[in-house]
């Protein structure tokens, strides 16, 4: 009985607040920007709108759509109310356009023997297309490295809060290392040689419009690398010399702000 109550309570809290919703009136102005409350007026120059205890005077010349809940009479066209009509440029939508950036993320480079990476990069905004960024980044798996290269990206604007974008970049690793264990069964040495790396790819840019951007990039990256081991075990020592040169897609997902 008592959760028959509950539901009951629970549908009447529904169509109690879904009643109070329907009762505001909306205007919609050619840019995209609205208002909710209760239209005071319609005048032949504005539209007087009630929103959280103000009234707002509205240019008619901006608005697209008028939407009013209530069944009443037309308003006459001149009006008089001891309201003082208050201009207000109502919130609309900040993109995310500063000529700095950080980036942060992690990416997925499945043909690579560094192939989990964590990065950071520092963007400049050259113009509203072009912008170059400094990246640092840790690349692990078999091996780890840290790695230190240059970015350069062209954007196009697909939606107001979303883009494309064509990227590039090359980077080097100076000092590798093994970052797993092999045991105790023999002993490796390793020498590595400079990682070199470059990669080209695209991606999508999504503005949440609270100074946070999400990334999803895709691409091509190769990496090439000499490794010289001297393998020490019972039979004795031994020196192999492996050039790598891998290429194959990448996958990385990031943050911007």
């Amino acid at each position: 009985m008592r959760t028959l109550q509950f539901i009951l309570l629970f549908i009447a809290l529904i169509a109690f607040t879904a009643n109070g919703v329907a009762q505001e009136d909306e205007v919609y102005l050619l840019n995209g920007e609205y208002f909710k409350g209760e239209i005071i007026a319609i005048g032949t120059d504005a539209v007087l709108i009630k929103s959280e205890e103000r009234v707002f005077s509205v240019d008619r010349s901006r608005v697209k759509y008028v939407f009013r809940q209530k069944s009443t009479a037309p308003l006459p066209s001149s009006t008089s109310s001891s309201y003082t009509p208050v201009q207000r440029k109502p919130e609309v939508f900040k993109p995310l356009d500063r000529m700095y950036l950080i980036e942060v993320g992690g990416g997925l480079y499945t043909f690579s023997n560094f192939a989990l990476s964590m990065h950071l990069i520092h963007w400049f905004k050259l113009n509203d297309n072009w912008s170059i960024g400094a990246l640092g980044a840790l690349d692990l798996s078999k091996y780890v490295m840290l790695r230190f290269g240059a970015r350069a990206k062209r954007s196009w604007q697909v939606s107001e809060q979303s883009k494309s974008y064509f990227v590039g970049g090359v980077a080097v690793g100076p000092w590798a290392d093994y970052f797993i264990d092999l045991g105790n069964a023999w002993q490796v040495d390793g020498d590595f040689s400079t990682v070199f790396q470059s990669n080209l790819g695209g991606g999508l840019w999504y503005d949440t419009g609270s100074k946070l951007a999400i990334v999803g990039e895709g691409g091509l990256s190769l990496n090439h690398f000499t490794l010289r081991e001297t393998v020490s075990d019972w039979q004795g020592a031994r020196i192999n010399d492996n050039v790598f040169t891998n290429i194959g897609p990448y996958f990385r997902a990031s943050i911007v702000f």
